[in-house]
């Protein structure tokens, strides 16, 4: 087994299932984009935004871990 057969296997067991990382990320930025063309409130796009880029975070800090690219702690 290679290194990223590896990291989907670890993001499967974090995850529930390959996709559904790469799906809420998908769905957040979308949900933001929504936010803009829509002319919602600048609070509401600024709240989607920040969450799509948390999520965008936390998907590429644990990818860089599992690929053994990352070595500050957790904590």
């Amino acid at each position: 087994m290679d290194r990223i057969e590896h990291v989907w296997l670890q993001a499967e067991q974090v995850f529930g299932d390959k996709g559904k990382a790469a799906a809420w990320l998908s769905d957040a930025m979308k949900r933001y984009y929504e936010a803009q063309q829509a002319k919602l409130p600048d609070e509401d796009v600024e709240r989607m935004r920040l969450k799509a880029e948390a999520l965008f975070r936390a998907v590429n800090e644990f990818q860089q871990r599992m690929l053994g690219r990352r070595f500050d702690t957790l904590h």
